[in-house]
């Protein structure tokens, strides 16, 4: 029996075992006809999925009206059919290399379209917003009993929509804790979540301004256990500790809510609590990051924005694993990040480091002010790029791409569990291996003047924020 089918397989015979050796003699054996059939449809139907999940959350979180959202698929339309059409005739018949080819064209048309439905979706809904109402300050108060200070992100905008307020004290449940909050960290990416730059943090956090739930920012935090679930062993009241919350933000205010299994250990015994907050993100995130480039002893590591938070921790775990360190930063920073222990340092204002012949086995890049096309000549052989910002769709979806073709390497990782990071930390902390820079500290109710210095992008270090005072503690 024979294929009734046109086109180039129209004689391909169908018996299994004389398909079995067509496919064995022309593709190794790797492929069968049906298999690849499957493999069409299931990656045809995995990528229109992901397309109408970000199309249901648009409903579900009531971002946008329905008929909004409705133009935004019709405009999308073209390119999931393309895209579909690409996946899906790749496998219709055994792939050859041709066809296979255009796998990763029909899934850049399928990305296209979810960015389509979405920016487009949110572009259109954000035109009649009103200007975000600006209250006047709240005078501190004594806040005792069920209520607790807080700055809240009133909506997306200048420094200025960030509000001292008083709000409902949290109680924690049985698995968390509840952590009286002495010092936090004003992060750049905190800045950015503010200003409400990136299409998913709105998607995350709220389209016209954030939801309630997240209206109190900030992720890093160092303080003491105040009280503890039914069901927390672990930990007890009075232990100083320092901590990550992640999306569940809250870490400007007086007090918040964690899960004891969380991202949370004890504060390193000879750090402060501005000196722990300022450990936290800067730290652990670099620890993840040198771990995903597998870093070894004697590899040449050259980092971009050696003096802020990541880098200024970048150049330190990077020498604790035995690595030759090259930091790139401005002039006024050179002998700051010479005490960190760089070995050379290069002032990007003086000299550009993908000119002077040097190669790396890891570049990272902890402020995002270059590129991985611009620094893949400079890359060793089998090189990693390391990001730590930009897009993150795109970031992952290249992270995937490199990770198949080529052997230098795009690596872009998000690093929410750091449970084990931090505990790690406190060790190399309390040996005196580490210490992090504290560039200027501010009282809770002058959060806005902290954000607006981290928004000129000069500050070195960690910008942080005292919410308890130590002497009040």
């Amino acid at each position: 029996m024979r294929s009734t089918r046109g086109g180039p397989h129209a004689n391909v015979p169908h018996d299994r075992d004389h398909c079995r050796r067509f496919v064995h003699h022309r593709h190794g054996g790797r492929y069968s006809q049906r298999r690849c059939y499957r493999l069409g449809q299931v990656l045809t139907i995995v990528f229109i999925l992901g397309a109408l999940m970000f199309y249901y959350l648009l409903f579900r979180s009531k971002l946008v009206p329905r008929w909004i959202s409705g133009w935004g698929l019709i405009a999308a339309a073209p390119y999931l059919a393309a895209g579909f059409l690409a996946i899906y005739g790749a496998f219709d018949h055994m792939p050859t290399p041709n066809a296979l080819l255009r796998v990763p064209l029909g899934i850049q048309e399928m990305v296209l379209a979810i960015w389509l439905i979405v920016k487009g979706s949110i572009r259109l809904r954000s035109l009649p917003s009103p200007p975000p109402r600006i209250q006047p300050p709240v005078e501190a108060t004594d806040t005792g009993g069920n209520h607790m200070k807080a700055i809240v992100c009133t909506g997306y905008g200048p420094p200025e929509v960030l509000q001292l307020q008083e709000v409902e004290k949290p109680t924690p449940k049985a698995n968390e804790v509840l952590v009286r909050i002495h010092a936090t960290n004003a992060a750049a990416s905190e800045a950015m979540g503010r200003r409400g730059e990136s299409v998913v943090g709105r998607l995350i956090l709220g389209i016209r301004k954030p939801r309630k739930r997240y209206r109190i920012l900030g992720m890093e935090l160092a303080g003491e256990i105040e009280a503890t679930g039914s069901a927390v062993t672990h930990f007890q009241p009075g232990d100083p500790v320092y901590g990550f919350t992640g999306f569940r933000m809250g870490s400007y205010a007086e007090y918040t809510c964690m899960p004891a299994t969380g991202s949370l250990a004890l504060k390193p015994a000879s750090f402060s609590y501005e000196e722990a907050a300022a450990t936290v993100d800067g730290a652990s995130t670099t620890l993840h990051f040198l771990k995903k480039g597998r870093i070894q002893p004697g590899h040449k590591v050259l980092i971009i924005g050696a003096s802020g938070c990541i880098g200024s921790f970048a150049v330190q775990l990077a020498k604790h694993f035995g690595a030759e360190v090259t930091g790139v930063c401005s002039g006024r920073n050179v002998d700051l990040v010479k005490s960190l222990g760089a070995d050379h340092v290069i002032d990007y204002t003086q000299q550009d480091f993908t000119q002077n012949d040097e190669t790396y086995d890891i570049i990272f890049d902890t402020v995002g002010k270059s590129t991985f096309a611009r620094c893949k000549g400079s890359l060793a052989h089998n090189g990693r790029y390391l990001v730590t910002t930009g897009n993150m769709m795109t970031n992952y979806i290249r992270t995937l791409w490199m990770a198949i073709v080529g052997r230098k390497k795009f690596i872009f990782a998000v690093s929410i569990d750091k449970r084990k990071a931090l505990e790690f930390v406190k060790g190399l902390a309390e040996a005196g291996q580490i210490k992090p820079v504290i560039d200027r500290t501010y009282p809770l109710g002058q959060m806005a003047d902290a954000h607006r210095y981290v928004d000129t992008g000069r500050k070195r270090g960690s910008v942080i924020v005292t919410v308890t005072p130590e002497s009040e503690s």
